[in-house]
Formats: structure tokens, sequence, C-alpha cells
């Protein structure tokens, strides 16, 4: 198994017991568990507090609301981000704890992708 994976552009959609506030930075997965860590703060989760992890698609008011066009909504062009919206890679990741379900979306990313490169850390739960 490698050491440790790190993947950019991660967004924590906040909501779990754990941390409550969106979070964007980089998903780093290692040893100790998963995290999504920034300069403004971190949320981690320890591998023995996972129960599950899945990847998919995201649905689609998640993958139309990037980082650019939620920029964009404060200027004259937001409004019209809206009426077209933008098809771009997008991928889920959905942590399941005791405390409830955790939620990080990677942009620029297939499902299929991630799910490659998760397989290392995802066969401890094969059995579940």
């Amino acid at each position: 198994m490698p050491d440790s994976l790190s993947i950019r552009r991660a967004w924590y959609e906040g909501g779990h017991p754990i941390r409550r506030r969106p979070l964007a930075g980089r998903l780093r997965i290692g040893d100790e568990g998963i995290a999504v860590r920034s300069w403004h703060g971190s949320v981690a989760f320890a591998w023995g507090a996972i129960t599950g992890i899945r990847v998919g698609e995201p649905e689609e008011a998640q993958k139309r609301d990037t980082w650019l066009r939620v920029a964009l909504l404060g200027g004259l062009i937001g409004p019209l981000a809206y009426f077209f919206p933008k098809k771009i890679k997008a991928s889920e990741i959905t942590i399941s704890t005791g405390d409830g379900d955790a939620f990080v979306i990677i942009d620029h990313v297939e499902p299929e992708e991630v799910s490659v490169r998760l397989a290392p850390w995802m066969t401890r739960f094969d059995h579940l």
C-alpha cells in the first residue's frame, strides 16, 4: 500500500459533527486516516472511526457550483452562470462514520479515477 495520497481541489461540504463548516483544500489519505486540509483549518477522520467509503458522481447542482462560478456570482456575470450550466468532471466521496456521513467533492476528476487511486485504502471495507 502506498504511504499516502494527495488530491487537490477537494471541498468538504460540512455538516458532520467533527466539523460543521465547509472547507476547501487538499484531500489527504494516509496511514492515520482521511483528511481535507487547507491554510484555514482541517477536518480529519481516523480509520478506526470510518465504517465505509463510497465514490460516485455528485448531484448536478454540486457540479455546476465550481469555485470559479461561485466567485463570479458576486460579479455582473455571476447570475448568468446559472442559465448556462457548465458540465465539469467531478467526484463525490462519501465517508461513513458512526456519527453520520461526510461528503467531499473533488473537482476535475472522474469518479473512476478517484476509485482507482483510493483502491488500496478501500480494501479495508471490502468485507462490509
